[in-house]
């Protein structure tokens, strides 16, 4: 089993993990870390596992959607 494949957790990833900042500050830096994330797999999706030990399939995103829904952050945001 390759374990060097990137995933996204189900459940578990909250923007209250990042801590108590302004919410547009944390608000950028998530679409900073996604964008990165995307960036560095150069791959065409992402599933998206319910944790990473067992890594049980709970369902899969395309890189477009991806990049989709961090252009809608971005514009309801207001960050460019």
């Amino acid at each position: 089993m390759r374990r060097d494949i990137y995933t996204l957790r189900a459940t578990g990833m909250t923007l209250a993990d990042v801590g108590e900042w302004d919410q547009s500050v944390v608000i950028t830096r998530l679409i900073w870390w996604l964008e990165n994330y995307v960036d560095a797999a150069k791959v065409e999706g992402f599933p998206i596992v319910v944790d990473d030990e067992t890594r049980t399939l709970a369902g899969y995103i395309w890189s477009q959607q991806l990049r989709r829904a961090i252009g809608e952050l971005r514009f309801t945001y207001s960050i460019s």
